[in-house]
């Protein structure tokens, strides 16, 4: 299975949003440092951290793992690294931790991607990691049909 996801792509408002907030970034760096370079800095931070919806991401799942690659960085999970996975809104949390708890932030793997594609993923994942370790999807207060 082969999908790419762009988060940006049709939501005009939020990738305004972003340059507003990049616009921000660059004025406020140039008016405390005075310093083209650290201007390039502060922006390329902040570029770098809105990557996943910014620029396409394509997931490759094959029957070792799962591999992503954006803008030519190429990272790949074998299976056997997870233990369970949650359905979130926004994607698929990939968890090397057989129970919750504050170390899934160091060991999971947030894979972003619209409800299509997880709802496509959720029987590979069961194959490989069990359905009976997967938690339920969370519910977004206020919203149904998530």
């Amino acid at each position: 299975m082969n999908f790419t996801v762009h988060p940006a792509r049709g939501r005009p408002l939020a990738v305004l949003v972003v340059l507003i907030v990049l616009a921000a970034i660059v004025y406020a760096t140039w008016e405390m440092f005075f310093q083209p370079l650290m201007v390039l800095v502060m922006a390329g931070i902040f570029l770098t951290h809105m990557a996943s919806f910014l620029a396409p991401t394509t997931y490759d799942v094959t029957d070792d793992g799962i591999a992503s690659r954006r803008l030519g960085v190429r990272h790949f999970y074998p299976w056997s690294r997870f233990h369970r996975y949650t359905l979130e809104r926004g994607g698929v949390f990939l968890s090397g931790s057989v129970r919750k708890g504050a170390e899934d932030l160091l060991r999971g793997v947030y894979l972003v991607m619209d409800k299509s594609h997880r709802d496509s993923l959720k029987p590979v994942l069961e194959a490989h990691i069990g359905a009976g370790q997967a938690a339920r999807e969370r519910p977004v207060p206020g919203r149904t049909g998530a």
